[in-house]
């Protein structure tokens, strides 16, 4: 089946006047599924080059730990890096940024999400981005949501909050098996209760695809 589980939401109290005189930034999230697996740092470092990516914000890393090598074989040393560890064979996220564009002012790690609160050198605009990977299981759901509520709650910077969630907030990006009703409108009310703004993907409808030959 495929679904479409990687969100990008925005939350910002700026003013429209504001907004303009703003650096624009490109950001990448991406569950990598495994950044060990063949061709995957290459196809990450091709991104990052060929879009001009300046933060990056991976999920599913698969991976305990990285050596000092191993970060800076991957954007050829022009970024900094942070990490939080997988769990055995699941889970782990990085986010590297241009040392150029971003200072790192503080790093959060939790159960569901890893945030840096940044400040960007050319205009001292300070903001925070929190790469989220949801759990698969069900069960976890309301936990997961209770984590990122209240990590917001306690929030007073705008904020980009993306990744994969696990979680969808229409019918139709599922595209085939049983829609669940409660789960929907629990990831809704999360989105509507902290005033998200989501960031529609352009492309393919659908983030993965279990290694299909034709994707939708």
């Amino acid at each position: 089946g495929k679904e479409k589980g990687e969100k990008t939401v925005l939350k910002s109290e700026e003013g429209e006047g504001e907004k303009k005189n703003k650096v624009q930034m490109k950001v990448l999230f991406w569950n990598i599924r495994g950044i060990r697996a063949k061709g995957r740092s290459k196809q990450l470092m091709d991104m990052v080059a060929e879009q001009h990516i300046d933060l990056v914000c991976l999920q599913e890393t698969m991976k305990e730990g990285f050596t000092d090598k191993e970060l800076i074989a991957l954007c050829e040393n022009c970024f900094t890096w942070h990490y939080s560890a997988a769990r055995g064979r699941s889970g782990g996220m990085l986010i590297g940024l241009k040392e150029d564009q971003l200072e790192v002012l503080s790093v959060e790690i939790g159960e569901f999400f890893m945030s840096l609160v940044m400040i960007q050198r050319k205009d001292q605009f300070t903001w925070e981005v929190i790469n989220v990977y949801g759990p698969a299981k069900q069960s976890k759901r309301r936990i997961f949501l209770e984590e990122l509520n209240q990590k917001l709650d306690k929030g007073v910077l705008p904020v980009l909050i993306g990744g994969d969630f696990n979680l969808y907030r229409f019918s139709n990006e599922k595209s085939r098996g049983k829609v669940d009703i409660h789960r929907m409108e629990d990831f809704n009310k999360f989105v509507a209760d902290h005033e998200l703004i989501e960031l529609h993907r352009l492309g393919q409808k659908f983030t993965w695809t279990n290694k299909q030959i034709c994707p939708i």
